[in-house]
């Protein structure tokens, strides 16, 4: 009983596509042959309404189409901008330790006047 009904299902969906393919067909050629009965001025009138809604169409620009490409760019752009900055050293200005270490200054002075001696001494 069930191998009979799984057997009858495949003919069963040809056999629905197939019914569907002719429905779709007869109102195609029914809607085909409305048309044809309409005046020139009604048709020219449809037509000229289909042509204003696709530049409509045409003109409007999803949201989503804009939100992903601004997203883009704008993840290009910070992507560029941490493959680009180049590692910066905290460097502290000379003006700066002097106003804070006087003392170091001092040692740094003592330090080059050694080397100073040294080396005219060696001399």
């Amino acid at each position: 009983m069930m191998s009979d009904r799984k057997k009858d299902e495949p003919q069963n969906t040809v056999s629905m596509i197939s019914s569907e393919d002719t429905i779709d067909r007869q109102v195609n050629d029914a809607l085909d042959q409305s048309i044809e009965s309409l005046s020139p001025e009604v048709r020219r009138k449809l037509n000229q309404a289909r042509i204003a809604a696709l530049e409509k169409k045409s003109r409007f620009i999803p949201i989503w189409k804009l939100a992903s490409g601004v997203g883009f760019v704008f993840a290009l752009l910070l992507f560029s901008q941490f493959i680009s900055l180049p590692v910066e050293e905290n460097l502290t200005p000379f003006a700066e330790v002097l106003e804070e270490d006087m003392e170091m200054l001092e040692e740094l002075e003592f330090v080059y006047w050694m080397t100073e001696e040294e080396s005219s001494v060696t001399q």
